[in-house]
């Protein structure tokens, strides 16, 4: 089957999902095709001195691959995205990106340094590489989303609205009143507490059975 049909609807969520879920036994072809492309995407990409840019990357997928070039657009950044990270292309991802891009240059350079001078341009080309990264920022704490959305509390004294099971409410008013101990102040406060009576909220200081004296 053509390259581009296999791979067509593919997208780097399907990716992830198989990576999470997936049988490696029992790999879709479209998805194994993907890991392909995008590996050779990312080796490619490795290869400075030969496909150093997206459109020479690009122009391979196109000529060498059979792609269409929206597809091929679409594999090398996934590619970039699996690889460095996880929208097209999240900015921590473009970050490692450049990173990556600066240590395969101080790998090139390294052994070609004869004097203080060189060494100082490789350390600052380390220092950029860190700094691109943000490895010298402290992490800020990921906050959810749903953390911020605002959100509703709702008070009733209804037990039904509550989930809780209706009660009988002549049984229990028999049972309140045959407590000989208790007034009929704090009687009433009980019934009213059970929803038997009208609840007070916020009951007066003189009328408040449990406001001591």
């Amino acid at each position: 089957m053509n390259k581009n049909k296999l791979i067509k609807g593919i997208t780097i969520n399907d990716i992830y999902d198989f990576v999470d879920n997936g049988d490696p036994e029992d790999t879709p072809e479209g998805i194994a095709l993907y890991f392909v492309l995008m590996e050779k995407v990312r080796s490619l990409d490795l290869r400075a001195a030969d496909y150093g840019t997206k459109a020479s990357v690009l122009n391979h997928l196109i000529k060498a691959e059979g792609l269409t070039r929206h597809l091929a657009e679409k594999v090398y950044y996934d590619a970039l995205e699996y690889y460095y990270s996880s929208t097209r292309l999240s900015k921590q991802a473009q970050r490692n990106l450049d990173a990556d891009k600066i240590d395969r240059l101080v790998a090139i350079t390294m052994p070609f340094i004869n004097e203080a001078k060189d060494a100082k341009i490789v350390a600052d080309m380390i220092e950029k590489a860190h700094k691109i990264r943000q490895a010298d920022k402290d992490e800020v704490a990921f906050i959810p989303e749903e953390w911020l959305k605002e959100t509703w509390t709702l008070y009733t004294t209804d037990m039904i609205e509550a989930g809780l099971e209706p009660i009988n409410s002549d049984l229990l008013i028999k049972q309140i009143d045959n407590y000989p101990e208790v007034t009929n102040v704090e009687k009433a406060q009980v019934k009213k507490e059970a929803g038997l009576l009208t609840l007070e909220i916020f009951p007066d200081d003189k009328t408040n059975p449990r406001k001591e004296r």
